[in-house]
């Protein structure tokens, strides 16, 4: 697929810069599921796709800090973030490296102090 190719490059050539290093560890991740919080962004892409590749079993967590419609009026322009475009970006970029992804709405409900978000694992 030609999105995966892309980011399959952006990361070898981010690897390539004399600032970064070519040799991954992977010593510090346990055995076991990886979760990742994916953002829709570039790093926790490419940290997915590198977990991913080393043989992990990954899984994705997304979470929505923010309702749009709430806010609507005081973020826009060119620049804004945008909670439903990260959600597409993270649905692409998991059907992609084929990993599963648990969706968190942490807007929806306020939480009380001590109550924790349980994820289905």
């Amino acid at each position: 697929m030609k999105a995966a190719r892309i980011m399959r490059v952006f990361a070898q050539r981010l690897l390539a810069r004399n600032s970064w290093s070519r040799n991954i560890s992977y010593d510090g991740v346990p055995k076991g599921p990886v979760a990742i919080a994916m953002s829709g962004g570039v790093d926790s892409s490419v940290a997915a796709l590198f977990l991913k590749n080393a043989g992990h079993e990954v899984f994705a967590i997304h979470m929505q800090n923010w309702d749009e419609e709430e806010e609507q009026g005081t973020h826009k322009g060119p620049g804004v973030c945008s909670s439903a475009q990260d959600l597409l970006d993270v649905k692409r970029t998991c059907r992609l490296l084929d990993i599963p992804l648990h969706e968190v709405g942490a807007h929806r409900t306020p939480r009380r102090d001590g109550e924790d978000l349980r994820l289905p694992v």
